[in-house]
């Protein structure tokens, strides 16, 4: 675990700012992924997280509502220096806490999971659904939080 490393949910431009750099950097630059894909017009309607570690921004991601009981994680994304640090884990639990506190009753949490990044999500608790697909370039599967899984697999940690 890296010093002082905290997550929040932002709640200025600023923050929102390093968000989007840490993006611009992971997806557009590292990944080659089009900007205009990648700042897709979502942000406004989305909730973002921020991972800061010494006061340095490391990592981030989103929460969507999609449709009236769905919502989906997006634009996760830890700077390349910072992987395998369990920022990413980090993350998802606070995404998954606040999605947690949404008030539908039988809502679903989804995500487009990069397929590198697939084992990942499956610690976590997410299970793939349908086939593989090409989203700019990259081969992505769809997956969907299984709570039960989760509790299973955070109780064995």
């Amino acid at each position: 675990m890296y010093p002082n490393m905290h997550i929040k949910l932002i709640d200025t431009e600023e923050e929102l700012s390093f968000c989007r750099q840490i993006r611009r950097e992971v997806f557009c630059e590292e990944q080659k992924v089009n900007p205009k894909a990648e700042f897709d017009g979502f942000d406004d309607e989305s909730q973002h997280f921020l991972c800061v570690s010494a006061n340095i921004p490391v990592g981030t991601g989103r929460l969507r509502k999609i449709s009236p009981t769905e919502y989906k994680i997006e634009r996760m994304a830890v700077i390349l220096n910072n992987r395998h640090h369990g920022i990413g884990s980090k993350l998802i639990e606070a995404i998954i806490v606040e999605w947690e506190m949404k008030p539908e009753l039988n809502k679903k949490l989804v995500l487009h999971s990069q397929m590198q990044a697939k084992d990942f999500y499956e610690k976590e608790g997410f299970l793939e659904e349908g086939t593989s697909f090409i989203e700019e370039g990259i081969k992505h599967i769809k997956m969907i939080l299984d709570l039960q899984l989760r509790k299973e697999l955070k109780t064995h940690e």
